[in-house]
């Protein structure tokens, strides 16, 4: 499933690392100790704790264009993603509520 970057326009100093989640649209809506950063084959990234625990339940792999990480294509269904956010605890209600909306509207591919 390639599932858009929420947070593709933010970078993070110091280093101008990219910043990745599919949960939230800003690092600001969850608390600094949720971020981590993650060294890997695409560069050191700054990704939430729930978008980290997708990408290792499922393996996944980054789509850029050009220098900018558009989205992660993850080996989960729709049905997982879902599932995995409704019991995530630090994702407040209203985010929650916000991210179920914005997948109801995007054309996730499979």
């Amino acid at each position: 499933m390639i599932i858009p970057n929420l947070c593709c326009s933010i970078r993070v100093e110091p280093g101008n690392m990219h910043c990745v989640s599919v949960v939230v649209p800003h690092p600001s809506y969850l608390p600094e100790k949720s971020w981590t950063r993650v060294d890997g084959p695409d560069g050191i990234l700054v990704v939430d704790c729930h978008t980290v625990e997708l990408m290792k339940k499922y393996g996944y792999s980054v789509r850029r264009r050009g220098d900018v990480i558009m989205s992660l294509e993850i080996g989960c269904e729709e049905e997982d993603l879902r599932r995995h956010l409704s019991v995530s605890e630090d994702v407040s209600e209203d985010v929650s509520e916000d991210v179920s909306e914005s997948l109801d509207h995007l054309q996730l591919k499979e």
